[in-house]
């Protein structure tokens, strides 16, 4: 069974297309529009000095969009009363040093003091915003992580968590660990005494393998 399906000419499309978005904005401008005038009737009923009422209007602005609005009232109200709490928070203020400061200008002191305390401790700032000692920079900044003093890689420190230990470059597991205790070496795949360990390494081709700190 075939179908067939009516053909559109593309300025229909476009009209059909034009009509929907039409309908759509004008919805959006109705509800705005709405808002508003809620928003004149609620400041209207409210006498020129409540503060409060204007601040709880304020704050039902910013749940509605209305952010203009809500800003006029929170400066108005803050302008005749400047220890109003709530109104100070609604405007983005906080408590700093006993005086009211905006929440950003208060994270930009923080951060400048921070920055020059730990310049004073001789740590410096890494591309991803941390700070840490400049002797560490190179090895964090390679992706190792300190473990007992010894800088190793995430793969080798989640192999350390797990209870492994890493002798002669090669990785013991933790049931084995015991007789690393004893003073042993673990030498093809047998574990012998240190005088054994050497006689085998001492070949040229089976030397020891010395750990480093990467």
């Amino acid at each position: 069974m075939k179908f067939i399906f009516p053909r559109f000419s593309r300025a229909l499309l476009v009209a059909a297309f034009a009509s929907i978005c039409g309908g759509a904005l004008f919805a959006q401008g109705a509800d705005s529009a709405g808002t508003k005038k809620a928003y004149e009737e609620k400041l209207k009923a409210l006498a020129k000095d409540n503060w409060d009422g204007k601040t709880k209007l304020a704050k039902w602005c910013q749940e509605n969009g209305l952010n203009a609005q809500a800003k006029a009232l929170l400066n108005e109200v803050i302008k005749a009363k400047p220890d109003h709490e709530e109104a100070r928070k609604l405007a983005g203020y906080v408590r700093h040093a006993g005086k009211w400061a905006l929440q950003a200008d208060v994270d930009k002191i923080r951060n400048a003091e921070r920055e020059k305390e730990m310049k004073e401790k001789g740590y410096v700032k890494m591309k991803n915003g941390e700070w840490a000692a400049a002797a560490d920079v190179p090895y964090l900044e390679r992706g190792l992580v300190k473990h007992n003093d010894v800088w190793v890689t995430k793969e080798e420190k989640e192999k350390i968590d797990k209870g492994f230990m890493l002798v002669d470059g090669e990785w013991i597991a933790p049931e084995e660990a015991e007789n690393v205790k004893k003073g042993l070496y673990k030498v093809g795949g047998k574990w012998v005494s240190l005088t054994e360990a050497d006689a085998f390494h001492s070949n040229w081709e089976t030397p020891w393998k010395l750990q480093t700190t990467h």
